[in-house]
């Protein structure tokens, strides 16, 4: 089975944890207290879990698309950069 980028990072993020090898909730190193996803982002990659992810999503440009003028960046640069980007994957 072949995995686009997309899908490799949805198994690595939706199969991390938050536990330290300790079975504790990871620290922040900064003031030794329990951290936040905002410091620890997803959490500790497992591998082993990776490989056989529960869900797993794809994305393609299209999605990627609709994201961007999502969050406002709907110009027409972005989209000619878009279109030279897909011409050269194409080739």
């Amino acid at each position: 089975m072949y995995w686009s980028t997309a899908t490799t990072k949805y198994a690595l993020v939706t199969t991390t944890h938050n536990l330290d090898n300790f079975d504790k909730n990871i620290k922040d190193l900064a003031n030794g207290e329990e951290s936040t996803p905002f410091i620890h982002g997803a959490g500790l990659i497992d591998p082993n879990n990776t490989l056989n992810p529960e869900l797993v999503s794809d994305m393609d440009t299209s999605g990627y698309i609709a994201f961007l003028c999502t969050i406002g960046c709907d110009s027409y640069e972005h989209m000619q950069g878009q279109h030279a980007w897909e011409q050269q994957r194409a080739s």
